[in-house]
């Protein structure tokens, strides 16, 4: 079994992280589960209380009414889900413009309707790795295809029947180890293991299991070769090495690491924990203020009288329940009392959850705004800076991978690529420059401040000049529309003639 403590310490928090994402009644199923009996040593407790997302009520107690209140505490509480709905946001963001893709040729086209194989297009899939990556900060691609055992040149028939390279996508969890190692005075990856899941049918052909498989590259003397495992380890493959289009072996394991920081193997940070943990702290309290709520704001009846409880003390009476309502008469004796204790307000909780809300709004929930007034675009800027940074970077570092996937994909099909950048959207807001700061950058230019290249960046990144225009192009252009200024013969003097009359 694969014992990769770093990974499985991480995988923890990435369950964190994603079971906050994926919102409130998953959160329920975890800690509801943990609503049962164990024995121990002939002792029983409630499953570990530091194993969910709220703290049980009295975890030692197993009593039936205790699992009840547990249950009424849990059922109770309400999220707001301030994680999903920033990072939905940051999608938004991030494909507010389609991604820029290089001409495909020789038949790879199909790779921007279909690259994995399932029909799911390029920019779908680079929208689900990017959704991962700003979750947990960690995802991968597998450039992949059918074996080519015999080397037989890709025709486009085979292409168009199937036999094409593909584009697979494994999430942080199932990318379970590796190991790099220096060639040529560089780090390449020597061992992946990846898992995936085989489904196993029963007789019937309807009822079925999915199983642990895992997928094992290595590089050795220049050669990368595919094993397939079981859940315990034991090779269910032979080891066969991966043959490119013209019977060309791979000396590269066709797999690039996405990151938030950078696409190392190495483990990168979780864009959205610090969010997703204030988010549960802020369903804690709302647990909290919820099971208070119901446990106190009822008012609570009291007699005080002694001849009322003599009488309730009598044979007849014995046990009964105080009954109360507007049709139940209660008789006091002289001096006797009856009425109804309630506690004071107690804002802690509400006090708590509020400043998790502003907490929220710094760290990055931008559909929640303080005092319920609407922030200025520039102050959305400032407060965001250092998430619209890391945002950037994903962008980026998505781009990058995908540059390098075409690449592998090209070559295992036997086709020429020279390669070409791809890119993510990076421009987050809108920032039209005002009539006065066009003013100043073409004043600017005129002055001989800025070249004309840097007055047309100017004017493309306010959005003035369109962000597809090629500035060389564009400058080649208007050089040649500019058309001289008439000239005309100068009239002198000594060629004007008069006539008689004049004189």
């Amino acid at each position: 079994m694969i014992s990769n403590q770093k990974h499985i310490e991480y995988c923890r928090r990435y369950k964190r992280v994603r079971d906050v994402i994926d919102g409130q009644f998953r959160l329920k199923q975890v800690d509801l589960a943990r609503i049962a009996i164990t024995t121990q040593s002939s002792q029983s407790v409630l499953i570990d209380c530091n194993s969910g997302y709220l703290r049980l009520i009295n975890p030692s107690d197993v009593s039936d009414y205790n699992k009840n209140k547990n249950r009424g505490m849990i059922n109770g509480a309400v999220l707001f889900n301030a994680s999903v709905r920033t990072l939905s946001g940051l999608m938004g963001l991030l494909f507010r413009s389609d991604p820029r893709w290089p001409e495909l040729n020789g038949g790879m086209d199909y790779l921007l309707t279909d690259s994995d194989g399932a029909g799911l297009s390029l920019d779908h899939q680079a929208q689900l790795v990017a959704w991962n990556v700003t979750q947990v900060g960690r995802h991968g691609l597998l450039a992949d295809m059918p074996r080519n055992e015999k080397g037989e040149p890709v025709t486009l028939d085979r292409v168009n029947r199937g036999y094409r390279a593909s584009i697979k996508q494994y999430s942080a969890e199932n990318i379970v180890d590796y190991h790099e190692s220096v060639v040529d005075g560089a780090k390449v990856l020597d061992l992946l293991i990846l898992r995936e899941y085989k489904t196993v049918w029963n007789d019937n052909k309807i009822d079925r299991t999915e199983e642990e498989v895992f997928r094992t590259y290595r590089l050795q003397d220049g050669i990368v070769s595919v094993q397939m495992y079981d859940k315990g380890m034991t090779a269910s493959s032979e080891e066969m090495p991966i043959k490119a289009g013209g019977s060309q072996s791979l000396d590269r394991i066709p797999f690039v690491f996405v990151g938030s920081v950078n696409n190392n193997p190495d483990y990168d940070p979780l864009p959205l924990e610090a969010l997703t943990d204030t988010n549960l702290g802020h369903y804690q309290e709302s647990a909290n203020l919820r099971a208070s709520s119901w446990d106190t704001t009822a008012a609570q009846p009291y007699i005080a009288d002694d001849g009322y409880m003599r009488h309730k003390r009598s044979d007849e009476e014995k046990g009964k329940p105080v009954e109360v309502g507007s049709d139940i008469v209660h008789i006091m004796g002289t001096g006797g009392v009856y009425g109804f204790a309630q506690p004071s307000p107690n804002s802690l909780s509400s006090d708590l959850m509020a400043k998790d809300e502003l907490r929220m709004v710094a760290l990055g929930a931008q559909l929640i705004t303080a005092s319920g007034q609407a922030e200025t675009a520039e102050a959305v800027r400032i407060k965001h800076g250092s998430d619209i940074s890391v945002l950037e970077s994903i962008s980026i570092n998505v781009a990058d991978a995908y540059r390098m996937m075409i690449g592998y994909c090209h070559k295992m099909m036997g086709v020429s690529y020279d390669e070409l950048p791809t890119s993510i959207n990076r421009e987050f807001f809108d920032s039209k420059l005002t009539a006065q700061d066009v003013t100043a950058i073409v004043g600017a230019w005129h002055a001989g401040a800025i070249s004309e290249m840097e007055k047309s960046i100017a004017l493309q990144k306010g959005k003035i000049i369109d962000a597809e225009t090629d500035l060389k192009e564009m400058h080649e252009q208007i050089r040649d529309e500019q058309v001289p200024a008439p000239q005309f013969d100068e009239v002198t003097p000594s060629t004007v003639t008069t006539t008689n009359d004049e004189q």
